[in-house]
């Protein structure tokens, strides 16, 4: 949905020229005065998580924080959320991942393209010196980065800081359907289910500094519509001690999330092909 075919290939040699490049484009963009920030939370629009996840005055997700979030269905609620927040998004990409971000498919979680700033980048630690940079930029809105694997502590309390310092949300993402892209034949257009590891076992593996950790994995709905995708959100750990799980729909035309009922044992449906996060590459 927006995943292209294949990554571009960078000459090797050009990190360095690429972030500075980057921190000159940072540089223009704050002082073109997109610094704007209002609230301390963004709604997910669903009264029942977001009342858990802040106070009364200003319930939803915390800005101006580190947020960590794994599954199939990780990079579009990364979208999704960062689509509520005002400014431009620097989306740090992993370059080598088997498919390259489309930045116009990301329109049906509620993100312009025409707000991003895409940084290609061949290394984690590429990835993670263009999301310092973009946390520390205040005229940003939100700054995503994509990692196989999650950070170790001290890597995610430098971001967590920077966040602070300067209001700018970050979302660090752990796609579990990549286990399966990087496995896919290099020739050819199929269909690769994202059937990974699951959200819970993406981030088992270290300690975080993140203000809040969430896995969004495809979950069984048949009562799925065009345009329409399931997923089990579950808030692992947050720092006001909150946690929950729920299963939610997004509506890709009306922009919203909602809640799916569950039947009397807690299971859902079967997952079908559509809600279970599936993306096209090749």
């Amino acid at each position: 949905m927006f995943r292209s075919n294949a990554p571009k290939r960078e000459p090797s040699g050009a990190a360095a020229k690429k972030l500075a490049a980057l921190r000159e484009e940072l540089r223009k963009i704050e002082r073109s005065g997109w610094s704007e920030k209002t609230g301390k939370s963004v709604a997910l629009g669903l009264s029942k998580v977001d009342r858990l996840l802040s106070d009364e005055a200003s319930p939803g997700l915390r800005t101006g924080c580190l947020h960590e979030f794994a599954g199939e269905g990780a990079e579009a609620f990364a979208a999704i959320i960062s689509g509520r927040l005002k400014g431009p998004v620097l989306w740090c990409a992993d370059a080598l991942a088997g498919s390259e971000l489309y930045p116009p498919g990301l329109s049906a979680f509620g993100l312009d393209y025409r707000r991003l700033i895409v940084a290609r980048c061949r290394k984690p630690r590429e990835i993670l010196a263009a999301m310092e940079d973009g946390l520390r930029c205040r005229a940003l809105g939100a700054v995503v980065g994509e990692l196989s694997d999650g950070v170790d502590l001290t890597a995610s309390r430098r971001l967590q800081l920077a966040a602070e310092n300067s209001g700018v949300t970050g979302f660090l993402v752990q796609s579990a359907w990549r286990d399966q892209v990087s496995k896919a034949p290099p020739a050819g257009r199929r269909k690769i289910a994202g059937a990974g590891r699951s959200g819970r076992e993406v981030q088992a593996k270290a300690p975080s500094a993140a203000f809040s950790r969430w896995s969004v994995d495809a979950a069984r709905n048949s009562d799925n519509a065009a345009g329409t995708m399931t997923w089990r959100l579950s808030l692992r750990r947050c720092r006001n001690g909150g946690s929950g799980a729920w299963t939610v729909k997004w509506d890709a035309k009306a922009y919203r999330f909602s809640l799916v009922a569950e039947a009397a044992d807690g299971q859902v449906d079967p997952p079908s092909e559509q809600s279970s996060g599936q993306r096209l590459v090749g």
